[in-house]
């Protein structure tokens, strides 16, 4: 409408014959029309160009928090991946701290007791009790697996019974003290170097011919 406006009025002074006359209330009017006109235009440019400007920065607000939501679970997974395997190497670190600790290299080796007394069956049943219990308080499972009667003294042989001769060394010095042993010595010995165990009667034996064959 105010282009309309416009036109006619160009159209009224350049074109038509006919004289108008204008006085200084209307060209007033006519002034505030075009200003009013601009204006409009103005607001209307405005609210389009603000609009635009909102959709892009929805759009924009948008990819980033998709981008940072992608690039956050893919570090988030990594970081987990990477602590997980950190869990399993400490794990694995501990087991053989705690293994290289007890067994000190030793693990599943047998233990052989030579005990320095008269054979008894009473006291070798006792030093028998207090070696299981010496390896249970470590959390180490052995097996008596015989008794070897000797003239002045004992070898008792233990399945697993391989440990550091640091925890060895102190237990040998309370067994002496306890039982008042002449002398007691632990040697570790891999399984088959007693030579073959064969069970009779209940008891085990070692065929050191079939060993060395």
């Amino acid at each position: 409408m105010s282009i309309a406006a416009i036109l006619l009025s160009i159209y009224a002074v350049f074109v038509c014959d006919k004289r108008i006359e204008a006085d200084w209330m209307g060209i007033l009017v006519g002034v505030l029309a075009l200003l009013v006109t601009v204006l409009i235009g103005w607001n209307i440019y405005t609210v389009i160009d603000i609009k635009k400007i909102k959709d892009d920065y929805e759009k924009t607000k948008l990819s980033i928090r998709k981008e940072y939501r992608k690039e956050s679970l893919e570090y988030k997974g990594k970081i987990d991946s990477e602590v997980t395997e950190l869990n399993k190497n400490i794990t694995k670190l501990e087991k053989m701290v705690s293994d290289l600790d007890i067994y000190g290299g030793n693990k599943g080796k047998w233990a052989v007791f030579e005990v320095g007394i008269l054979y008894n069956k009473e006291t070798a049943v006792k030093i028998i009790h207090e070696i299981r219990s010496f390896y249970e308080n470590l959390g180490v499972s052995v097996k008596h697996i015989m008794t070897e009667e000797k003239n002045d003294s004992c070898s008792l042989i233990f399945e697993s019974g391989g440990i550091s001769q640091l925890y060895l060394n102190r237990f040998k010095e309370r067994l002496m003290n306890e039982f008042k042993l002449q002398k007691i010595s632990v040697t570790i010995k891999e399984p088959w170097s007693l030579g073959i165990p064969i069970k009779r009667n209940g008891q085990f034996y070692f065929d050191n011919d079939k060993a060395n064959d």
